[in-house]
């Protein structure tokens, strides 16, 4: 059976939730090369497609290969960017990765690193974001946000507390991959600002990301990616998974195989996937 690339990468994924002997046998039967040591292309490119807060889970492992990927990859805002550069630590228990150097990146004969850019300081960050009062300002409600430093959110949310920040401002805040749990939660709480934080990538439970979002090939994408970058946040999601994964497909061959057949176009959430592929073999004993 052979299988496209994402396709492969998926399922090798969700086998990584079997006992390795029935992984084994589940991937043989399916022509399966083993797992690579780290996330695949598909990984970071269902990063760019989520963001929000995968990125903030992957800063707060504060592991320096995943540092470093985040640098090269260009996937953090300028403030970050320098904050990882110097080696601010962003998990609460964690060691701290070191300062990093820039990425390397290939240059032309005779040309010159590029220095890092000036960052505006906090006062006048938040001067910016209080003009963002009026429609078509969140454009540059965001650029402000995009030069925010991880140190800076306790000045920032006593700023909003003594003058409340424009409505614009404050969604280019919550959408900020580094944003606190507790700012987003004083800024909204209705349904509504609940489900516009789903559609910006902005989960606070990891759950809520791996059972609840689509299509099941990108969220199993993260899923590898996860294992690499967050394995502490992933752990209770692999824990339930592992489960489902047991109860439906367990290790038929038969059930795998149409997982696979499903995977590409499949537009539900993986815990549809899994279910769908175990009813259509019959079960995890096929």
């Amino acid at each position: 059976m052979k299988l496209g690339a994402a396709t492969a990468h998926g399922v090798r994924c969700l086998l990584a939730l079997l006992d390795e002997s029935d992984a084994a046998r589940v991937g043989e039967r399916l022509q399966l090369a083993p797992a690579e040591g780290t996330p695949s292309h598909g990984g970071w490119q269902a990063l760019r497609h989520q963001g929000g807060s995968v990125l903030g889970w992957l800063l707060e492992s504060d592991l320096p290969e995943v540092n470093r990927q985040l640098l090269a990859g260009g996937h953090l805002p300028p403030g970050l960017r320098r904050d990882v550069l110097e080696g601010v630590r962003f998990g609460p228990g964690g060691a701290g990765s070191g300062p990093l150097p820039p990425p390397v990146v290939e240059q032309r004969a005779g040309q010159a690193d590029a220095p890092e850019a000036e960052l505006p300081e906090l006062p006048a960050l938040i001067d910016q974001l209080r003009t963002a009062a009026h429609p078509g300002s969140l454009t540059r409600a965001r650029a402000a946000a995009a030069g925010l430093r991880h140190a800076h959110w306790p000045e920032l949310a006593r700023a909003d507390r003594e003058r409340p920040l424009p409505g614009y401002a404050r969604w280019a805040l919550v959408e900020h991959l580094d944003c606190p749990d507790e700012l987003r939660r004083a800024f909204g709480e209705s349904p509504r600002y609940r489900h516009r934080l789903r559609q910006a990538g902005i989960h606070p439970d990891p759950r809520e990301l791996f059972w609840c979002q689509a299509p099941a090939v990108r969220v199993a994408a993260l899923l590898e990616l996860g294992r690499w970058g967050f394995p502490e946040r992933l752990a209770p999601v692999e824990r339930e998974l592992r489960a489902l994964v047991r109860d439906e497909v367990g290790g038929n061959p038969e059930a795998w195989a149409v997982l696979a057949q499903l995977l590409p176009d499949f537009v539900g959430t993986l815990p549809e996937l899994i279910t769908t592929a175990g009813v259509i073999a019959g079960g995890p004993g096929g």
